[in-house]
């Protein structure tokens, strides 16, 4: 049934795709209503996924999960039918919703309640998902995260790394986590959309090096205790999970923790953030969980993250772009006298 609610999914997706390629849509005066219709559907289809898998996915012992690579074999830059679909539906959420929350999220320096729920409409978190849990994930494919994370940041920066922060922990559970980890926690993902998950790698240092950590770990009893501080944590006050880097015998690794009573925060503003409400966690031997085994790469872990942060960086960098080129010519001069490029402080 998982895979017959998929198939359906994906196969009247790729039709509106097909039909939103066609030129016949302009001159009919018809690709506003087909573009929305794309994005409704997407909306439509992930809420009947999330439904079906909250009945599907109660008690059951996973697996361990690897995504296979990507099928791809030869060099192409054109984006696959489904790239394209997603990209359709990333840039009407943009427009509909994340762009008109934007301003009032960061002077408030509060994200919007109503935009967890509008993502869980729009089934984001089901793109990191193993098809196997009931997500649309069916192997690994760097590109389309890439390309979901520059069209969000074309609506709002902060916004985004707030909506990806939990998109992208289960990635990395997918990616690299061990069957205990996937066991306890892929499922409650694909059962409850209303998990919220972040990462806590970033420390109070000049020059910070990921390869370096003041964060320690030590094992405990069949498992492990964290103790240190993490800065510019999205998140950090409302988090259910943490993905925490820390040294484990002079080696860097990463870490699983569930929010408790040993985990304190402190507010930390960050320009560029504010919507996320970014703050300061300290870690007072905090029970924890290896996230991954043998095949785990924390040179790897770290690289993604960036590509990630470097996604959004351009998409916010687009914006401004556009925003600079559809301007009235008589404002351009003004414009020039002053800085207006603010996009991370990264």
């Amino acid at each position: 049934m998982n895979n017959m609610v998929n198939k359906a999914q994906g196969f009247g997706l790729s039709i509106l795709t097909k039909i939103a390629g066609s030129e016949v849509l302009d001159q009919l005066k018809l690709r506003k209503f087909v573009e929305k219709s794309l994005y409704q559907s997407s909306k439509a289809g992930f809420k009947t996924l999330s439904q079906t898998q909250k009945i599907l996915k109660s008690g059951q012992k996973i697996q361990k999960q690897r995504l296979p690579h990507q099928s791809k074999s030869l060099f192409d830059l054109n984006l696959t039918e489904e790239q394209q679909m997603t990209c359709n539906a990333m840039q009407q959420f943009v427009q509909e919703v994340l762009y008109p929350l934007a301003h009032d999220a960061d002077q408030h320096e509060l994200f919007p309640h109503e935009l967890w729920q509008y993502s869980t409409d729009l089934g984001l978190n089901f793109y990191a998902l193993p098809e196997a849990l009931g997500g649309v994930a069916s192997e690994q494919n760097i590109v389309s995260n890439i390309l979901i994370a520059q069209h969000l940041a074309q609506g709002d920066f902060s916004l985004t790394a707030g909506l990806l922060s939990t998109f992208s922990f289960i990635n990395a559970i997918t990616r690299w986590g061990s069957e205990q980890i996937q066991s306890e926690y892929l499922g409650a993902f694909a059962e409850n959309p209303e998990l919220k998950a972040t990462f806590a790698v970033q420390e109070e240092t000049a020059a910070f090096n990921p390869e370096q950590l003041r964060t320690k770990a030590v094992a405990h009893q069949g498992h492990y205790l964290i103790r240190g501080q993490k800065t510019l944590v999205l998140f950090g006050e409302s988090a259910d999970l943490y993905l925490v880097s820390a040294d484990l015998n002079g080696k860097a690794e990463v870490f699983v923790v569930q929010r408790d009573i040993t985990v304190t925060a402190k507010k930390s503003p960050a320009m560029g953030l504010k919507a996320t409400q970014t703050v300061t966690l300290k870690f007072e031997d905090t029970p924890a969980h290896r996230l991954g085994d043998e095949d785990f790469d924390y040179r790897a872990f770290v690289d993604l993250g960036n590509l990630m942060w470097c996604a959004m960086a351009v998409g916010a960098c687009e914006a401004v772009k556009n925003t600079v080129c559809n301007m009235p010519m008589n404002v351009l001069p003004l414009v020039n006298r002053f800085p207006i490029v603010r996009v991370s402080p990264l």
